[in-house]
């Protein structure tokens, strides 16, 4: 699920600072928020328009520190920082052409991602052998551990037919 907060009511243009129509609404957020325990991703995104300021070099920098206002004001008002991600998408996912007024105005976002659990690196694998080796350090903090591949998790709650 994704909560979109169009960026005309809640920035300036050009501007990282949330304005005071966006203090008033966001508490309705947060505390939609606090009903669930799920980890967030906080992405900012803007238009495909160059920004001309001396505060952002590029739309990465801008939608970045928006998505950082806005994460900010959330840990602020008791959204815990562990369930919390930042990404800035600058002009990269937008949501309809930038060819119009109201596209642009669109695509100038945070959207706030209410994420389900990770899925394992492993768990579209068949077998422990189809990834490689290599990987296996890399990723030996995955939930899901590569030996439980190989074989069926016994269910508990069945009674073995094996002979004792």
């Amino acid at each position: 699920m994704t909560l979109i907060l169009q960026t005309r009511a809640f920035f300036a243009p050009g501007s990282d600072i949330l304005k005071p129509e966006a203090l008033s609404l966001l508490p309705g957020v947060v505390d939609v928020l606090k009903k669930t325990r799920q980890r967030l991703r906080v992405e900012g995104h803007t238009d495909d328009m160059p920004i001309h300021n001396v505060f952002f070099a590029s739309n990465w920098e801008l939608s970045t520190a928006r998505a950082l206002a806005v994460l900010h004001h959330l840990t602020r008002n008791g959204i815990a920082p562990q369930r919390l991600t930042v990404a800035g998408m600058a002009e990269h996912q937008p949501l309809q052409p930038n060819s119009t007024r109201e596209g642009r105005s669109r695509n100038r976002r945070v959207e706030i991602v209410i994420l389900n659990e990770k899925p394992s690196f492993w768990s579209g694998m068949k077998k422990k052998a189809e990834a490689p080796a290599s990987w296996h350090p890399l990723i030996s903090n995955d939930q899901v551990a590569p030996e439980e591949l190989s074989s069926p998790a016994p269910n508990p709650t069945e009674k073995s037919h094996a002979a004792p």
